[in-house]
């Protein structure tokens, strides 16, 4: 049968069983006021009362069909139910910050890995290597310190490859050194928050 068939047997049987078998909703026609859709008052009010229920019953079905559609897509459920608001990146600067003083001004952990410019600790940005906008976290091992003017200048775009080998040497080294400069309890809570002992081979798998 025809797509245009179907779609108007449809129609026909919303309306004709409407207060009979009370399908959630019938395909407006003359003999209901208006046009559109008309969904059955006994179906209205379970929606208004149950709103919260289907609603999160919608998201998680729409989810799993993204998800099926777009297999290569990380942390989709980010993307398509952001949070209001993205987390700071307060507490990771601190971990940078605190590192970075920890070091001599020549140190490479003290370089920014695109321009090897050097940052001081208490004036650089972190910038997402892979863009917050593709992973949707602030998970630190895509996190790099940079200066302000590369930071906006990347933007949102991928770096070169050629890069992928420094980041995963960085955050090896910064991983060492993180552990010299955390207290044991610091370091262990840290490393619930961020898996940090694994962050130079998550780095690199990312990319493989």
């Amino acid at each position: 049968m025809p797509d245009g068939q179907v779609n108007r047997k449809v129609a026909e049987l919303s309306r004709d069983q409407l207060n009979s078998r009370l399908p959630l909703y019938a395909i407006a026609d003359e003999c209901i006021e208006g046009q559109g859709i008309y969904l059955h008052p006994d179906w209205l009010l379970y929606l208004i009362e149950n709103h919260g229920i289907v609603r999160r019953w919608v998201l998680w079905n729409w989810l799993g069909y993204m998800q099926r559609c777009n297999p290569t897509v990380p942390n989709l459920a980010a993307k398509l139910l952001p949070e209001t608001k993205r987390l700071t990146l307060s507490t990771d600067r601190s971990l940078f910050a605190s590192v970075m003083n920890s070091l001599s001004p020549g140190h490479r952990l003290r370089r920014c890995i695109y321009s090897q410019e050097a940052l001081q600790p208490d004036a650089f940005e972190l910038d997402h290597f892979v863009p917050w906008a593709f992973v949707a976290h602030n998970r630190i091992w895509n996190l790099v310190p940079t200066t302000s003017e590369v930071n906006s200048e990347k933007s949102n775009r991928v770096p070169d490859r050629k890069y992928v080998g420094a980041l995963a040497e960085y955050h090896f080294e910064f991983c060492l050194s993180a552990k010299r400069v955390l207290t044991n309890s610091e370091w262990e809570r840290r490393n619930r928050r961020t898996h940090c002992r694994r962050l130079a081979f998550a780095a690199v798998r990312s990319f493989i």
